[in-house]
């Protein structure tokens, strides 16, 4: 029992080192770089400019607020990081009744570790894409289970839980637009729920659903949020279903073709189901074909003809869901639990549409709530192969190695790019800078007038100084050449 529990306190402990250490090593960067000299200039300046952002940018005070004080304080931000990811999983694991706790913990860590690219480096690495959207994912996740395992049918709170509760329930939706929607109807769908079981509105949810609502008006309702929508004229001039159909194409990449590792957890969970569905073998050779079928036509020759990769990702993605329905039919309280998880973390992609600023990152809930989802469904069908835990555990080391590796050299060469641009300064010389690869940081190359003059803010260059762009030298992706790099400057 004791050799469980070291353990389970060491996998644990790992996930919080992995995550604060490559979060710790990733380099300042993109909108980071104004975000650490607002930081640079005390407390009192950070209240000062998120209230001034609230005025003038957006309403998103409460991330904004953690921006400016972490992104200088990195080190408490790397310390936050590790802690969110690590307690979520550990949440979810000890309150989730699995049934196969080794593989859902390998499968969920994998969540994290492989999410595509730009999402990684955007959402996990970078400071102000880290609090903007992985901090209120997991607050999400977090409450989701705790109600669900600790406060679901509960008459009697504590002071200090129902301070907590209202608390969070107002500042949580201040980070940003499409994850506070989610939140609302989370919210909603709560209250509902105890509804549906007591015969009775609870009152503290209902105060919740009102505090989380005021929180969500304050933020979209910001003169600043207002002033930045009327910026983007050519959009908000479109009528709501153009705005829809602009950006449907983009909704469904980001829902879907983007999130590989996703799309693989769906699968295994489809032909799991597959079996446990039907029992006539031509209806599971045809479930079968459905299930594998659809994603490679997708990632084939779909991508030529728009519609049609449309099309197929959602006959796909609904047959799945009518899999697990099937599954389900006869356990409301799993299709509750499943359908919220599900349905929160779509709404956060299905808003971005009415909105110009779809992008990768404001998946990331999606991401985490349909993986979390479908590994309970995995948990629920799937038969563990012995040797699967060890060639999973062997493949998330081995994983981990690489995003280590590649974020220490990519320490070593923000260290080097800060000699190199000193060095050029005393010497009068024009400053070269050295670019990075873009699949290692987001932003790490400064482009545009606006992330031009923060760069030099950051690293104190004069405004009149010309920027001389070089490449740098990176072998087997990872591994940066300092000798080569200075030795191939043009």
């Amino acid at each position: 029992m004791s050799r469980v529990l070291r353990f389970q306190g060491t996998k644990y402990i790992f996930v919080f080192g992995f995550f604060a250490l490559i979060t710790f090593l990733a380099p300042i960067c993109g909108d980071d770089w104004h975000n650490y000299m607002v930081g640079s200039q005390g407390l009192r300046h950070m209240v000062g400019q998120a209230i001034g952002m609230y005025f003038d940018w957006e309403g998103r005070f409460v991330s904004r607020l953690l921006i400016n004080f972490l992104t200088y304080y990195k080190f408490w931000f790397a310390i936050l990081v590790g802690l969110l990811i690590a307690g979520v999983m550990f949440v979810i694991e000890h309150f989730g009744n699995l049934r196969h706790k080794q593989i859902f913990f390998l499968l969920f860590f994998g969540v994290f570790l492989f999410l595509d690219n730009p999402l990684f480096t955007q959402t996990i690495l970078w400071v102000a894409g880290s609090i903007t959207y992985l901090f209120p994912s997991m607050l999400l996740l977090g409450y989701f289970f705790c109600y669900f395992y600790f406060l679901k049918g509960k008459k009697v709170f504590s002071k200090w839980l129902l301070l907590g509760s209202f608390c969070f329930s107002f500042l949580s939706p201040m980070f940003v637009e499409n994850i506070a929607i989610s939140f609302v109807v989370l919210h909603i769908l709560i209250l509902l729920l105890e509804y549906y079981q007591t015969k009775c509105f609870n009152k503290v949810y209902l105060i919740n659903i009102i505090l989380s609502i005021l929180g969500t008006f304050l933020m979209f309702m910001s003169p600043g949020s207002l002033k930045r929508s009327m910026m983007e004229t050519a959009f908000y001039e479109l009528s709501f279903l153009q705005q829809i159909e602009f950006n449907f194409p983009s909704f469904i990449q980001y829902t879907f073709g983007e999130n590989y590792y996703l799309i693989f957890l769906m699968i295994v969970s489809g032909l799991f189901l597959t079996f446990r569905v039907f029992s006539k073998r031509m209806m599971q050779i045809i479930s079968i074909g459905i299930v594998f079928i659809f994603p490679i036509l997708c990632y084939s020759h779909a991508w030529h003809f728009p519609w049609l990769y449309i099309v197929c990702w959602i006959v796909w993605f609904l047959y799945l869901l009518f899999l697990v329905v099937s599954f389900y039919r006869n356990d409301f309280d799993k299709l509750w639990f499943y359908g919220i998880l599900l349905g929160v973390g779509l709404l956060s992609n299905i808003v971005m549409m009415a909105t110009p600023s779809i992008s990768s990152r404001t998946s990331l809930l999606w991401v985490l709530c349909s993986s979390v989802s479908f590994l309970f469904v995995l948990d629920d069908v799937i038969v563990v192969p012995k040797f699967l835990v060890i060639f999973l555990s062997f493949l998330l080391l081995l994983t981990c190695g690489i995003y280590g590796i590649a974020c220490y050299n990519l320490n070593c060469f923000s260290q080097v790019l800060k000699q190199s641009i000193q060095s050029d300064l005393e010497q009068g010389n024009p400053v070269n800078v050295y670019m990075a690869p873009e699949y290692l940081a987001w932003g790490l190359t400064p482009t545009g007038d606006y992330h031009i003059r923060t760069f030099k803010e950051y690293f104190k260059i004069p405004y009149d100084y010309e920027l001389v762009y070089q490449n740098s030298v990176w072998k087997y992706f990872i591994f940066f050449d300092e000798d080569a790099t200075f030795s191939s400057k043009s």
